[in-house]
Order: structure tokens, then C-alpha cells, then sequence
């Protein structure tokens, strides 16, 4: 049985007191949050530029951001489930899991709403 002090970052397991670490999980989670937001913000980019021209985007462009759209979905799906999984080890400290379950969230929500707001455009 281990107990967990809150304020400070050890646990005492079997009456050894040992400092607590990051999960490999959490910064698993953290990283593909991370990468899922530069691939939402870069297509949001590239959609803007391509309105800026004055022109609609081609098909091409089109597709290709929906693609990355699809992908940073599904990266932000497995960093949800990398820091809901790793949230529930209370033995290691929560700081990355946390930070990607919060970036996970806001990019599934972002994506979500594009997604709705083009298909609103057409």
C-alpha cells in the first residue's frame, strides 16, 4: 500500500519514502497533443492563405487538409486515451497527463467545429 502526499512530489511505499516521476504515459500524451496541434494549426494556416488569395482552395487543397484534419483527430484521440489511462496511476505525477488531456480535448473540439462549420458552408 502506498501513500501519496499531495503538496509534495514523494509517496511513501512500504515505509521507504521515494520521489515521485513523470509517467512515460503522460509525456506520451503530452507529445501527440503537441503534434496534433501543430497539424490543426498548420491546415488552418494553409486555409487561410488560400482564402487571403482571393480565390476558393482547390480540390487538392481541400483534400489535403481534410486528411490532416482526419489525422490530427485520430492523434488527439490516442493522447485523450494515453492521459485518461495514465491519470488513473496515482504513483507518478499527472503534470504531462493532464496538460494532454487538456490540448487533446481542445483540438478534438476545434476539429469538431471546422469540421461543422464547413459542412454549414456548403
Amino acid at each position: 500500500m502506498s501513500e501519496i502526499y499531495p503538496q509534495t512530489d514523494t509517496a511513501r511505499t512500504n515505509g521507504q519514502v521515494t520521489r515521485m516521476s513523470h509517467s512515460g504515459l503522460g509525456i506520451a500524451s503530452f507529445v501527440t497533443s503537441m503534434v496534433s496541434l501543430v497539424i490543426v494549426v498548420s491546415s488552418f494556416g494553409v486555409m487561410v492563405a488560400a482564402a487571403l488569395e482571393g480565390s476558393p482552395p482547390s480540390q487538392g487543397i481541400i483534400m489535403v487538409v481534410g486528411m490532416l484534419i482526419i489525422v490530427a483527430i485520430i492523434g488527439a484521440l490516442i493522447g485523450l486515451g494515453l492521459s485518461i489511462f495514465d491519470l488513473r496511476n496515482q504513483e507518478t505525477k499527472n503534470t504531462f497527463a493532464i496538460a494532454g488531456l487538456v490540448i487533446s480535448s481542445a483540438i478534438l473540439l476545434v476539429a469538431i467545429l471546422m469540421i461543422f462549420i464547413h459542412a454549414l458552408k456548403r
